[in-house]
C-alpha cells in the first residue's frame, strides 16, 4: 500500500490562525507517503513563520502572489508527483486517517474520483456532518476538500477553470461527471470544514448558480429565481442583525 504516493496540496494568503491546524492535519496522518505541497500567495501576517516552523516535513513550499485560490491550486497540481491529489484549505483539516481510508479505497477504484463526508464548523463549533451522493452533484456542490482525485484524470481532463473566481472547483466536479468520471464515497467523515471561507458567501453560491445556467444544468428563469432568493435573503439577515 504504501507504494501510493498522495500529494497534499494547501493554498493560503493571510491565514494565520488556522493554517497550523491545517499542517498539523497532513503530517499527522496515518498514512505516511504523502508529498505536502503548500502555494502562499505572499501572505504579510505571519503565516511564513508558522509554515516554516514545519518545514523539514513539507516537500514543497511556494510563496509569490497568484491570479486567486484556483491560480494557486493550479501551480500545485502542476508540480505534484503522486498518483492521488488532495486540496485541503488553509481553514480545514483532516482527519488523521482520512489518506489511509482514501488509499484504501483507491486500491480498489484506481480510475475514480475518491470522497467522503465532511463535518461542517461555525464559529468553531461543530452543526452537521453532510454526504453528497453523485446524483445529487447537480444540485449542490459536493466536499470538494474531501476529495482525492487521479494525477492522471487531471491530465486527461485538464485543471480549474480560472474563469469562475468562487466555484471552478464544483466547474471541475461537473465536468468530470458529464465524462462520465467515475465518484466513490467513503462513509465516513474524511475533513473538517469551516463555513466562513470563500466558497459560504452569497457571491460565490450565485457565482454557482450561473455556472450552472451556463452549462445547461437549470434554465434561465430558475437562475434567476435562486440569484434573487439568495440576495433576499442576505438582506433578511443584514436587516435582522441591525
Amino acid at each position: 500500500m504504501n507504494n501510493i504516493k498522495i500529494t497534499i496540496i494547501t493554498v493560503v494568503f493571510n491565514g494565520v490562525k488556522t493554517i497550523e491546524q491545517t499542517i498539523a492535519s497532513v503530517i499527522g496522518q496515518t498514512y505516511k507517503n504523502i508529498e505536502y505541497i503548500i502555494i502562499d500567495g505572499g501572505s504579510t501576517d505571519g503565516t511564513l513563520a508558522v509554515i516554516e516552523k514545519y518545514k523539514h516535513k513539507i516537500a514543497t513550499v511556494i510563496s509569490e502572489p497568484d491570479n486567486g485560490i484556483y491560480d494557486a491550486m493550479n501551480k500545485g497540481i502542476d508540480m505534484a508527483t503522486g498518483d492521488l491529489i488532495g486540496i485541503i484549505n488553509s481553514d480545514d483539516w483532516y482527519e488523521l486517517d482520512c489518506v489511509e481510508n482514501v488509499v484504501n479505497t483507491f486500491l480498489k477504484n484506481d480510475n475514480a474520483v475518491i470522497y467522503g463526508i465532511i463535518r461542517n464548523f461555525k464559529n468553531e463549533q461543530p452543526i452537521e456532518v453532510q454526504s453528497f451522493y453523485p446524483a445529487s452533484f447537480y444540485n449542490k456542490m459536493p466536499p470538494h476538500p474531501s476529495m482525492f482525485v487521479p494525477k492522471k484524470i487531471y491530465n486527461s481532463f485538464g485543471k480549474f477553470d480560472l474563469k469562475y473566481k468562487y466555484c471552478s472547483d464544483y466547474n471541475f466536479v461537473l465536468r468530470l461527471f458529464s465524462q462520465k468520471v467515475m465518484f466513490v464515497m467513503i462513509e465516513k467523515v474524511l475533513v473538517n470544514f469551516r463555513l466562513d471561507g470563500a466558497s459560504s458567501q452569497i457571491t460565490a453560491i450565485n457565482e454557482s448558480f450561473k455556472m450552472r445556467y451556463e452549462l445547461g444544468y437549470i434554465t434561465k428563469f430558475e437562475y434567476l429565481i435562486k440569484k434573487w432568493g439568495t440576495v433576499l435573503k442576505k438582506q433578511f439577515f443584514a436587516r435582522k442583525a441591525i
